[in-house]
């Protein structure tokens, strides 16, 4: 059966495609030494705690953070928190921009089942509909609104444009394009002894908050079923592994480069590397473990000479 693309599928095999035949292909089980990423479980649990309450904030309660956080284990109080906060703020940029939730989880099929997705939200302004992505972070950057318009997800979602027009009786020329949301992560701790309802008190005086970047339909890409545009070349490279994979087990090249990406090992290092990641390796040597300072003498009789052998003659201008 060929298998259906995902924008998130397709950046994985763009990053790395033997990870991308491990995941997809194989369906090969993570090293038994890989841990969950704190970060993800995090953006996950606040994502599902939208689903959950349809990100309405009339919808929302304990119960349904409760459920929403209970798969992942990594989550602390001060998670809880900080979860709780976000979604507040959520809440309130919603109301404050008059934004309208019309739609929530809105699975999308493209290209004669191609490509699949589901997207977090479709929200009204009063006058146009929107389609939304969420995404949690622990800092804005800057370096968002230079490519957003040509973010796999943005144009894939775009091009679903009228069937979602369709399937939820809205008008094709009222929609208006895509909103992309960060939610900031507060950065305070948690303190020993605090409450939940302490600690979320003391986080509305976080400077965390939320930046919506929007794209109007005029700037994004157009794909159609004849022309995918930038992504045919990647979509027949992924079309071409599987059909190798099928007929040989071929499962691609390793790219090195990608081994140690996001802060943290391949979940599949064990295969490329013939040794879990957490395993020491006998070909590294270690030349100094102990940490290594330079010893300085008291201010008032220190100076970079003692160091360096400086010509002054270099700095007299």
């Amino acid at each position: 059966m060929k298998k259906i693309h995902s924008a998130s599928s397709l950046k994985l095999y763009k990053c790395c495609a033997r990870k991308y035949a491990h995941r997809y292909l194989l369906k090969t089980r993570f090293d038994r030494d890989c841990t969950p990423s704190s970060a993800l479980e995090f953006g996950s649990a606040l994502h599902k705690c939208l689903e959950l309450c349809n990100h309405r904030v009339e919808k929302f309660s304990s119960n349904v953070l409760k459920e929403a956080c209970l798969p992942y284990a990594s989550l602390t109080t001060e998670d809880y928190g900080k979860i709780l906060h976000m979604l507040d703020k959520y809440f309130a940029f919603n109301k404050h921009h008059n934004c309208t939730i019309l739609k929530t989880e809105l699975k999308i099929s493209l290209f004669n089942n191609t490509f699949m997705g589901y997207i977090d939200a479709i929200v009204s302004d009063g006058e146009n509909w929107w389609i939304r992505d969420t995404k949690t972070c622990a800092q804005h950057s800057s370096y968002v609104p230079s490519h957003l318009h040509r973010d796999e997800q943005v144009i894939f979602y775009h091009a679903s444009a009228q069937s979602i027009a369709d399937s939820l009786k809205l008008s094709i020329d009222d929609y208006a394009g895509f909103r992309y949301m960060e939610l900031q992560k507060p950065s305070s701790k948690y303190k020993d002894g605090e409450s939940l309802s302490e600690y979320c008190d003391r986080l509305n005086n976080s400077k965390a908050g939320i930046k919506e970047y929007v794209i109007l339909k005029e700037k994004i890409p157009v794909l159609d079923t004849n022309n995918l545009g930038i992504f045919s070349k990647v979509l027949e490279e992924a079309d071409i592994l599987e059909a190798r994979f099928n007929t040989e087990k071929y499962i691609g090249e390793p790219n090195f480069g990608s081994c140690f990406d996001f802060m943290k090992p391949c979940e599949y290092w064990s295969q490329c590397h013939n040794n879990l990641f957490s395993e020491p390796v006998s070909q590294t040597l270690t030349i100094d473990s102990e940490p290594f300072f330079i010893a300085k003498k008291e201010e008032d009789d220190f100076c970079f000479d003692d160091l360096f052998d400086i010509d002054d003659e270099l700095f007299n201008f």
